[in-house]
């Protein structure tokens, strides 16, 4: 894994336990300190660094946020890959504008840096890159 990659999964982590506290209305604090101090296994600023993509969790750490905020393991990764599909929907309908505007060039430069940052394991992703290049090709 690049530190691009590893920088990226980290804003995505982050992201998602944002989201997921935000939904039980708990401010970072609450979350570092649980009810009961003792239990808590990271402190305050560990929350909010990892919630700016500036920190990484151990497995440990993420099963306790996880547990802590009522998410499992299946809620939390489903989150982290809807995203990856609503980011990705923007960036091909970029990339179809471009082709609808004769711009091919930049339209290869877009979906090249897309590519690299996809998930390229969802079929969904997969197929649409395909209609991209296929789009591409026609020019």
């Amino acid at each position: 894994m690049t530190y691009e990659m590893l920088d990226m999964y980290k804003i995505k982590v982050g992201d998602a336990i944002r989201h997921f506290r935000k939904l039980k209305k708990m401010r970072q604090h609450q979350l570092a300190k649980c009810d009961e101090p003792s239990e808590s296994i990271f402190s305050l600023r560990k929350v909010i660094r990892v919630e700016n993509g500036k920190a990484s969790l151990t497995v440990q750490e993420l099963k306790w946020v996880l547990s802590t905020l009522g998410v499992t393991l299946q809620e939390f990764y489903s989150y982290i890959e809807g995203c990856d599909i609503l980011s990705f929907q923007n960036d091909f309908a970029e990339i179809w504008q471009l082709c609808y505007r004769n711009n091919f060039q930049e339209a290869i430069q877009q979906l090249e840096t897309l590519k690299g940052k996809a998930n390229t394991d969802n079929p969904e992703i997969k197929q649409a890159i395909l209609l991209c290049e296929g789009a591409i090709q026609k020019r």
